[in-house]
C-alpha cells in the first residue's frame, strides 16, 4: 500500500517566491496613485482655495454670491481617483485636472471679491452723496438739531476713506441710509407743520 507523503519544496526555492511576491506588491502599489507632484498640486490648491473662501466670508462676501463657488469645490472634493493596475496615467490626468479645477476656482473667487468690492464701495459712495444733499437740505430750513447727524456724517467720511473691505463699505451704507431715512421723516414733518401754520394763517 502506497501512502502519500508531502511534498518539502527546498528553502532557496520558497525565499525566491517570497521576494517575486514582495516586488509583485511593490510593483502594484507604486504602479498606481499617479505622480506624487500632481497629486500635492491638486492638493496645494484645494488649501489655497479653502483658505480664500474663508477670507471671502469674513471681509462680508455675501453667501449667495460665494454658494457657487462653494458648491463647485464640495462636488469637485467629492470625487475619487480611478483605480487601475499598472498604468498611473489616469490618477495622474485625474490630480491634474483636480489641481486645473481649483486653480480655476482659486481664480473666480478673486475675482468675485474683487466685484464685490467694488459695487459695495460704489454704494457706499452713492448713500453718501444722498446722505449729504438731505443734510444740506435740511441746513437750509433750519429745521431742529442737527448736529448729530453732521456728526455722524463726518464719521462716516472718514470711515469710507479708510475702508477696505465690503463688510466696512457694507456699515457705511447702512448708517447713511439710516440717516437719509431720519432726515426725510424731519422733512415730512417740516412740510406738515408748514401746511398747518398757513392753514391757520
Amino acid at each position: 500500500m502506497h501512502t502519500s507523503h508531502p511534498v518539502h519544496l527546498p528553502q532557496r526555492v520558497t525565499q525566491g517566491m517570497m521576494i517575486m511576491l514582495l516586488l509583485s506588491l511593490t510593483i502594484l502599489t507604486t504602479a498606481c496613485g499617479g505622480d506624487p507632484q500632481t497629486q500635492q498640486q491638486a492638493s496645494q490648491n484645494k488649501t489655497k482655495l479653502d483658505a480664500l473662501i474663508q477670507h471671502a466670508q469674513q471681509i462680508g462676501v455675501p453667501a449667495s454670491v460665494l454658494n457657487p463657488i462653494v458648491k463647485k469645490e464640495l462636488q469637485l472634493s467629492s470625487t475619487s481617483a480611478p483605480f487601475t493596475l499598472f498604468n498611473d496615467q489616469p490618477d495622474t490626468d485625474y490630480y491634474k485636472n483636480q489641481a486645473n479645477q481649483y486653480a480655476s476656482l482659486l481664480g473666480q473667487t478673486q475675482s468675485l471679491i474683487t466685484t464685490t468690492t467694488n459695487q459695495f464701495q460704489l454704494q457706499a459712495g452713492n448713500d453718501m452723496q444722498v446722505f449729504q444733499q438731505a443734510l444740506d437740505r435740511r441746513t437750509k430750513q433750519h429745521i431742529g438739531d442737527l448736529q448729530p447727524f453732521t456728526a455722524q456724517f463726518n464719521n462716516d467720511q472718514l470711515l469710507n476713506t479708510s475702508a477696505k473691505y465690503p463688510r466696512d463699505y457694507a456699515l457705511i451704507s447702512q448708517q447713511a441710509q439710516k440717516a437719509i431715512q431720519a432726515l426725510g421723516l424731519m422733512g415730512q414733518s417740516y412740510t406738515h407743520l408748514t401746511d398747518f401754520k398757513n392753514t391757520i394763517t
